[in-house]
């Protein structure tokens, strides 16, 4: 009954949702409610019978006991009788997912991602809406706080207002659900209670984490993609990870534990977006080595990524990749690439103070330096030319010092 009545009930309700988002996020949680009413009524009614049969065996056994007294010394019912009996709810519930799923018409976990992603956006963007009415009323609170302070010269930091940041950092932002309504909150958070009575938690899981990283990729790169000049990890931190964060202590549902799991969330989070931000900023390292210094903030950023994961070789080839594809031609000047050579020694002497990164990812173009016929005449032109007219952003003291620094660990 349950497949040919109530799972076939449910993908033909979900037929529609294909194609509109609407109708996905109208349909979805009134389908999966029928369908998990219906399997949790069966596993009750099998649970019933589950402990009928036990107390029967029970009973049985005590029989037995009463007119065979020799049993008086066996170890009572099989432990192999129990266990069956009391595992009939969890294989039935198994069941049921393995049917839904293997009489999918199309992907269920396709529709999940579409319908957590549509949840997640309108969530984040009401947060962020919020975030930045707050960041505009501490600006305007942290002016009259500077405007009335007798030491308000004192209070001031390279970061900005000491009072402003006490402010903005202790005024938390306004509850998002109020926005939404409990309502919204009650039919996402339905949603997952709905799959994990179906067994197919897991399958939820997998969809809402999906969602999750596309959304953080998303976002980051929107901050990041041309802003060389400023720092984007303060801001990640701060605008990425909110939305993703009240996502899913709706769908982790209630329960002491929910808090638990969502700082491990909040560190997978963290290490997602710190690892995402350096790809996107290892990508645009040739950028940045051009723009030094300049792009000295892009450089932070990507430092504090190194730092807190394991991408250090990742960062190493993509630069190198880039190095190759983008300066180490035969279309390019000796001259140029004597100049980025300098300006990637400066780059990645902030970015990595060990210089173990500098000798891995400026090996290739000393290598290339090498193999111009022109190189030993451009460096002394560099070394011998006017200060006053150096270009391209490396004058020929420039290059001596950097020269002469690197001279102890391997030469030109």
């Amino acid at each position: 009954q349950l497949e040919t009545v109530f799972v076939k009930k449910f993908w033909q309700q979900l037929q529609p949702c294909q194609q509109s988002e609407d109708q996905l996020q109208s349909t979805l949680l009134p389908a999966l409610q029928e369908l998990a009413g219906a399997v949790q009524q069966q596993s009750e009614q099998l649970s019933a019978v589950a402990q009928q049969l036990l107390l029967t065996v029970v009973q049985k056994h005590k029989q037995q006991q009463q007119h065979q007294p020799e049993l008086q010394q066996d170890d009572g019912i099989p432990a192999s009788t129990i266990a069956l009996l009391a595992g009939l709810c969890h294989k039935y519930r198994t069941a049921a997912a393995s049917i839904i799923m293997s009489t999918a018409p199309f992907s269920l976990p396709g529709l999940l991602q579409r319908y957590y992603q549509q949840r997640l956006s309108e969530l984040s963007d009401v947060i962020r809406q919020q975030q930045q009415e707050q960041e505009a009323a501490m600006e305007g609170i942290s002016e009259d706080v500077d405007a009335m302070s007798e030491d308000a010269a004192a209070m001031q930091s390279p970061e900005g207002s000491v009072g402003a940041q006490r402010l903005r950092s202790e005024t938390p932002i306004g509850d998002p659900l109020l926005v939404l309504g409990q309502s919204w909150a009650g039919e996402l958070s339905g949603v997952a209670a709905a799959m994990d009575i179906l067994g197919l938690s897991a399958a939820s899981e997998e969809a809402y984490t999906q969602v999750i990283n596309r959304y953080v990729l998303q976002q980051l790169r929107s901050l990041a993609s041309g802003e060389l000049d400023s720092a984007v990890l303060p801001r990640a931190q701060r605008l990425v990870c909110a939305g993703p964060l009240e996502f899913l202590r709706l769908v982790l549902g209630g329960g002491q534990h929910v808090e638990l799991k969502v700082q491990e969330w909040q560190l997978r989070l963290t290490y997602l977006m710190l690892e995402t931000l350096g790809a996107l900023r290892s990508t645009d390292m040739f950028n940045i080595v051009i723009d030094y210094p300049e792009s000295a903030p892009a450089l932070q950023d990507l430092a504090m990524c190194l730092q807190h994961t394991n991408m250090a070789g990742q960062f190493a080839a993509t630069f190198k990749a880039a190095l190759q594809q983008r300066l180490l031609h035969a279309g390019a000047a000796t001259a140029d690439i004597i100049h980025t050579y300098v300006s990637t020694i400066r780059a990645m002497k902030q970015l990595d103070t060990s210089g173990l990164l500098l000798d891995v990812v400026s090996e290739p173009i000393r290598a290339y330096l090498r193999s111009r016929a022109d190189t030993i005449r451009c460096i002394v032109s560099m070394l011998t030319e006017d200060p006053t007219d150096a270009t391209n952003g490396a004058s020929g003291s420039s290059l001596l010092e950097e020269l002469q620094e690197q001279q102890q660990q391997q030469g030109l």
